[in-house]
């Protein structure tokens, strides 16, 4: 089966990374020998070399500010994220703060720094839309992934991710939150 491969997009001037997402048939790789194989999600960024000789860091330190691997930031985005539902072209819309979590935090040396990040969408992003169930605070986590440079982080959030399944009757958290996923390869909601 031949892979199912997402657009690749190169929205950061000032990022020589490109990532291209697809999916393969498969085993993840914390199932066991038991389970099915499935469409794993994977991802590639090219130049790989390039990529793959970076030192990799915890923690990057940005006018005083430390952020660390799985921070959720707000990100100055120069172009906006190309969303799902956007039947526009994205590039002539004005760019907003866009949120995301960072994965990946790599640097050749301190003037050639990298973080990788998965971007959050809103409800109404999403191709089916918003829906009565989401909150006026969600987010969704996404796939969505990209490769940019530290100083586009303009500060911390706090988002919280609801566990509904624990306590069906709890409310959501204050404040900004997640409890679904999306998948831009397999354009599915969790």
């Amino acid at each position: 089966m031949p892979p199912s491969k997402a657009p690749a997009e190169a929205p950061f001037d000032d990022c020589p990374f490109q990532v291209d997402m697809f999916q393969q048939l498969g085993k993840h790789p914390a199932w066991s020998d038991d389970e099915p194989h499935t469409l794993v999600p994977v991802y590639h960024v090219s130049p790989e070399s390039s990529w793959n000789t970076m030192s990799r860091f915890r923690s990057i330190e940005i006018e005083d500010q430390k952020y660390y691997i799985n921070d959720i930031v707000m990100i100055n985005r120069p172009l906006p994220l190309p969303l799902p539902s956007q039947t526009a072209n994205p590039s002539a819309a004005s760019p907003t703060p866009c949120i995301a979590q960072i994965r990946e935090i790599k640097a050749k040396d301190p003037e050639n720094c990298f973080i990788r990040v998965y971007w959050f969408y809103e409800p109404k992003d999403l191709p089916s839309g918003k829906q009565n169930h989401h909150g006026e605070h969600e987010l969704i986590a996404t796939n969505h992934m990209d490769i940019l440079r530290p100083s586009h982080i303009l500060h911390r959030l706090d988002v919280s991710h609801w566990f509904e399944e624990d306590d069906p009757s709890s409310s959501p958290p204050k404040g900004l939150y997640y409890r679904q996923t999306y998948s831009i390869v397999s354009i599915q909601l969790s």
